[in-house]
């Protein structure tokens, strides 16, 4: 029985594997790419985009709500739902 990865940990090894394309099909000095010899590589391009697009993980906003309720931050609910400190 395979071990069933969480969706984080499936965004990760996708992180990871992005990143090891780019690292082995980036260009040499003339612009081809390293590992298919090409001088666009469409692995390298879906590599980069995935990368663009992958948008870190936002704290939850039911922690920061409870945080201010306990008098953590000193004030008020900023846009976002982050407490201003000031």
């Amino acid at each position: 029985m395979e071990p069933r990865l969480t969706p984080v940990q499936v965004r990760n090894r996708l992180i990871l594997v992005a990143r090891r394309i780019v690292a082995d099909h980036g260009p040499d000095v003339e612009g081809v790419c390293r590992a298919c010899g090409v001088l666009h590589c469409e692995a390298l391009s879906a590599a980069l985009g995935y990368l663009a697009r992958v948008e870190e993980p936002r704290r939850p906003l039911v922690v920061e709500l409870h945080r201010c309720a306990a008098g953590w931050g000193g004030g008020e609910v900023r846009a976002g739902g982050y407490p201003s400190n000031g």
